[in-house]
């Protein structure tokens, strides 16, 4: 018999006021799928207030590496000696018990290591199912290659996810996943947006658009907007990679305020509280514009992209990422699940529109969290572009 371990990763971030009603860890414990249901979290002080959601669960939990999460989940699956697992995050309460099992029936009767989703299919309704060769592989390759074990080691589902074809692992894609009536959208956005609201990152830790923005910087010379600018850590950034000047604009006037405070002092980097379809910079054309999801909460998006046009200078670069909007499981809707999203894009529609104002650059898709090739996109598409139409 097949021993099936259900691993909830779980940090002390996930408890919000909704936990304890909309949760994924109720539905599971209630599947009797699972032989065993375990919380696997980092070993920081901050998670020891998970005990009590343990117990509060009446399941067990283990404490591992804080930093590689393959690690600490290969040693809770030995300890368990299971077979096939699931893997999950506590805050995803819509998972689809009927998918999960279908997609675990499938892996166990292939005699496969993990579960392929479709592209356009959101992951969180049916988790990541793998078996114990797969976690407990990565594992003995990250530790083999420090390079892949810095930059997967915390998520090597997202590996698997890049790499399925170079891995010497039985990969297998499931395509019979759900879809739901717009009915059952209308309920769940009512419901998403009551418990998963949109929120800033108070992190503001600089990701990689701002470092490929920093490539199109001419030292000492390059004006730059960083239109959205959030907590500023993105603006700073650019300004340390060695731009003249960079200006961070952003809606929100306790946002603006945190960053002036933030940044009081720094010589060349200033920021103003704007509105991208009504603020002027005509007579300040810049060398680089950077706009990091914010499309998809302006109204008029063409509108936004002809003032970004009107504000560079020949030949100037634009760095624009949006999100996608998820076809599946919801295919007879069109909007996103998140109320402060006017609209998301679908690949081809959002180039289409960019290249009416930009010559496309260069392009990336965004997969659980790592930039790859446009067509392996799951989560969203990062344009580079140029003001030479």
């Amino acid at each position: 018999m097949k021993k099936r371990l259900c691993i909830i990763q779980m940090h002390y971030t996930d408890i919000t006021e909704y936990l304890n009603n909309y949760n994924a860890v109720d539905k599971i414990v209630n599947s009797d799928i699972f032989d065993k249901i375990i919380i696997a979290a980092a070993d920081i002080k901050e998670n020891q207030c998970l005990i009590n959601w343990a117990k509060r669960w009446n399941i067990e939990i283990r404490f591992g590496s804080v930093t590689n999460v393959t690690n600490r989940l290969s040693i809770v699956i030995n300890e368990f000696s299971a077979h096939t697992v699931l893997r999950i995050l506590p805050g995803w309460y819509f998972i689809d018990i009927d998918l999960i099992n279908n997609m675990i029936y499938r892996l166990e009767a292939k005699e496969a290591d993990y579960i392929l989703l479709p592209r356009d299919f959101d992951i969180r309704f049916g988790g990541d199912i793998f078996s114990d060769n797969f976690i407990h592989n990565l594992n003995e390759r990250f530790d083999k290659n420090k390079k892949f074990s810095n930059l997967y080691k915390f998520n090597p589902w997202g590996y698997a996810d890049l790499y399925s074809n170079d891995l010497e692992l039985k990969i297998i894609e499931f395509k019979d996943v759900p879809a739901y009536s717009d009915s059952e959208f209308q309920k769940f956005k009512a419901q998403y947006n009551l418990v998963w609201p949109e929120h800033w990152d108070t992190e503001d830790s600089p990701q990689f658009p701002y470092k490929l923005a920093s490539n199109y910087i001419v030292n000492k010379s390059s004006r730059v907007l960083d239109i959205a600018c959030g907590f500023g850590a993105g603006s700073k950034t650019l300004l340390d990679n060695g731009a003249k000047e960079v200006i961070g604009v952003d809606i929100s006037d306790d946002v603006i305020q945190h960053c002036k405070a933030k940044y009081n002092g720094v010589e060349n980097l200033s920021f103003l509280k704007g509105d991208g379809l009504k603020i002027d910079f005509l007579d300040l054309p810049f060398d680089i514009i950077v706009t990091i999801h914010t499309m998809e909460h302006i109204i008029d998006d063409k509108l936004f992209l002809m003032n970004l046009q009107k504000w560079m200078k020949k030949n100037a670069i634009i760095i624009l990422e949006v999100p996608l909007l998820m076809k599946y499981p919801f295919s007879d809707s069109e909007e996103p699940y998140g109320d402060s999203h006017i609209r998301e894009y679908y690949t081809n529609d959002l180039i289409e529109l960019f290249s009416s104002y930009f010559k496309v650059k260069d392009a990336y898709g965004v997969s659980r969290g790592f930039y790859t090739e446009l067509e392996m996109a799951r989560n969203a598409v990062l344009l580079v572009g140029e003001n030479s139409l």
